[in-house]
């Protein structure tokens, strides 16, 4: 079966399309485009979803859609926008476009509703939560609890730290405590000790790092690459951290029957090298790197992939690179 997976990106008024042909791996379709038209025909982003939202096909060759997810656990959640809270408000002034989640204390909380964590036929698991903040205090806990905080189940708990400041974020990873399955209100409740504010909340995002699944009607060994590509980082711009992902060809059609020798590194603009996410070899597949820049200041920044094959037979490599922007 040909099955391709959409998925459209909000942040605020920028809106972003991407397609996938496993799930996994995403690239972008074109640019951003501005939605800020549109938001003023109604207060508050409401008239963007459900009446103002839709698929079509356009073209000569049907299709069908299976299913519909409204809020995905893998694409970065913007804090500042739950759908209830308990004492919390959005910062006031923007980073990057992106206001903060703020005024957090302990005993507060924030909902986000319908996060699609994986089904029948969207074949993920969350292994671990990333959560971007920044704390110029003693900091706190963020517990992640699924449908209800007094009879919901808790599957995260991600501790926060001092950052330096309240203007500096810094990235926070948690494994997941429970496993979780299916569409899900999402509660996140902030603990801490005294009556401060604990810290200030940007993204929230899970993290599936199995391999890519084989849900979408093939085989494993059809699913292997046939040749090398690089695929777009994402999430972009960003604040924190982005995942970069690239394929590796598999010449006898078994998965770690090839192997190459990958050098994947990343520059700033003037092209000198400021990180070296790879530099080994990696069997055929699908891979994912990530780099975290919370130490690195705002700009663009230039990702590059070396690779060849190492199997004595094959005299093809492969170089290519693409550019991200780093918002703070």
């Amino acid at each position: 079966d040909n099955i391709l997976f959409l998925k459209l990106v909000r942040v605020n008024h920028a809106l972003s399309g991407y397609f996938s042909l496993n799930g996994y791996d995403w690239m972008q379709v074109g640019s951003s485009i501005s939605v800020f038209d549109m938001d003023n025909l109604q207060p508050d982003y409401n008239a963007w979803t459900g009446n103002r939202q839709g698929l079509f096909v356009q073209g000569n060759n049907p299709a069908d859609f299976d299913f519909y997810i409204y809020r995905d656990a893998y694409t970065p959640i913007l804090a500042e926008c739950p759908a209830n809270q308990y004492g919390t408000i959005p910062s006031g002034r923007p980073v990057g476009g992106v206001r903060f989640l703020d005024d957090i204390h302990d005993g507060d909380w924030a909902l986000y509703a319908g996060v699609e964590f994986g089904n029948d036929e969207y074949k993920r698991k969350p292994d671990s939560l990333t959560i971007t903040a920044s704390c110029g205090s003693s900091g706190g806990v963020v517990e992640v609890w699924l449908d209800s905080l007094d009879t919901g189940t808790k599957i995260a708990e991600c501790a926060i730290t001092n950052t330096g400041s309240w203007d500096f974020s810094n990235t926070f990873t948690s494994g997941i405590l429970r496993p979780a399955s299916g569409n899900h209100d999402v509660y996140l409740r902030f603990k801490g000790s005294g009556s401060d504010r604990l810290f200030i909340l940007q993204w929230l995002v899970f993290s599936d790092n199995a391999s890519p699944s084989t849900s979408v009607g093939q085989s494993a060994a059809e699913q292997l690459p046939e040749g090398f590509r690089l695929v777009q980082n994402y999430p972009n711009p960003f604040n924190g951290t982005t995942a970069i992902s690239y394929q590796l060809p598999a010449l006898s059609g078994v998965e770690g029957s090839a192997v190459s020798f990958v050098k994947l590194s990343v520059l700033d603009i003037l092209g000198r090298e400021v990180a070296t996410l790879v530099n080994g070899q990696r069997a055929a597949g699908n891979h994912t790197e990530t780099w975290n820049a919370s130490g690195m200041p705002s700009g663009v920044y230039i990702y590059r992939i070396e690779a060849r094959p190492v199997d004595g037979i094959s005299a093809r490599s492969f170089v290519d690179s693409g550019r991200m922007i780093v918002l703070k």
